[in-house]
């Protein structure tokens, strides 16, 4: 039985200025304009540059609460999605659903240049003139954006108390003793680090890595030093980083009267990570009931729900993401 996927249509990839991107292709790859439609239901201007058989698609936002513009104002310019072409759009968006995916429109609706759209987790277009379909499924492979990292931490050579995660039972034991000592792990102290050449380099070498592996962005999940930030600033003062980098701080170390934005969109402090219930894996997250095979272990929590509301409103009030 032939695939569904038949060649892939674009590459869309989202964009704050669109005619500054559409003249960077321009003077760079001589890449010319080949379509370009505003789709008002979509709050979408795009240009299509042909390269070949297929399309490099610029898209931006003709308004903020577009899916395009809350994706420009949570992750930044990148990637966006990638469509292929199938010869049935309504077969394609049936199988992502019998492959357990996320639909957000279950039927097909008019699109750009006369195609049909539908949803799988972003867009999906369907027969385009004599083309067959069109179905563009954003990426979710094993790169591009890693929104829960430690990248940092690991490449300044900074293990967590239970090494690398492969012993399940020192995860549990671990997260058990921080819960007898009211604590979390957003709240334990660390050994403060020096900002010297060493981290500077060790951080950028783990960025470099992080790019070479495809990916253009990371969320470093609970940053419990600000001498990572010192350093990123030093780094980034010279240069563009090899990715950017987003900032959520470990709440052990956050304070709401001194955190502040750096607007820069290579480097940014988003948030707190609070950790308010263990690691499933080595069940040790809290759970409404005890787990079926462990009846005496119904998890840990760190954090209760009045006082995790509590922690975060300072927070929230501050217009700082919470995760």
């Amino acid at each position: 039985m032939p695939g569904l996927l038949t060649e892939i249509d674009h590459v869309a990839i989202a964009v704050n200025d669109l005619e500054a991107a559409i003249a960077y292709y321009k003077d760079a790859f001589g890449a010319e304009v080949h379509h370009r439609e505003v789709v008002e239901r979509e709050g979408v201007e795009e240009a299509l540059l042909k390269v070949a058989d297929s399309y490099i698609q610029l898209t931006t936002a003709t308004r903020d609460d577009s899916p395009v513009g809350k994706f420009l104002a949570s992750r930044g310019e990148g990637v966006h999605h990638i469509g292929y072409r199938v010869d049935d759009c309504a077969a394609a968006i049936q199988a992502v659903k019998d492959a357990g995916g996320r639909v957000i429109d279950e039927v097909p609706k008019p699109g750009s240049r006369g195609t049909t759209v539908a949803s799988p987790q972003g867009l999906v277009r369907d027969p385009h003139r004599t083309r067959a379909g069109v179905a563009p499924v954003p990426w979710t492979g094993p790169g591009f954006v890693d929104h829960h990292a430690h990248l940092l931490r690991v490449s300044a050579g900074r293990l967590p108390a239970y090494c690398d995660g492969s012993d399940v039972e020192a995860v549990r034991s671990w997260h058990h003793l921080l819960a007898e000592r009211w604590s979390t792990p957003m709240d334990e102290a660390v050994e403060p680090l020096e900002v010297h050449d060493g981290l500077r380099g060790a951080l950028e070498r783990g960025l470099n890595r992080a790019r070479a592996a495809g990916i253009v962005q990371i969320t470093e999940a609970g940053m419990d030093d600000w001498a990572y930030l010192e350093a990123l600033l030093a780094l980034r003062a010279r240069d563009e980083l090899p990715v950017r980098v987003r900032l959520l701080v470990a709440s052990g170390i956050a304070d709401p009267k001194q955190m502040r934005s750096t607007g820069d969109p290579w480097l940014e402090v988003e948030g707190v990570k609070f950790y308010a219930d263990g690691w499933l894996g080595p069940h040790t997250c809290a759970m409404n009931h005890s787990f079926t095979d462990d009846p005496d272990d119904a998890g840990v929590l760190f954090l209760d729900a009045d006082t995790l509301a509590s922690r975060c409103d300072p927070y929230a009030e501050g217009g700082w993401t919470i995760a």
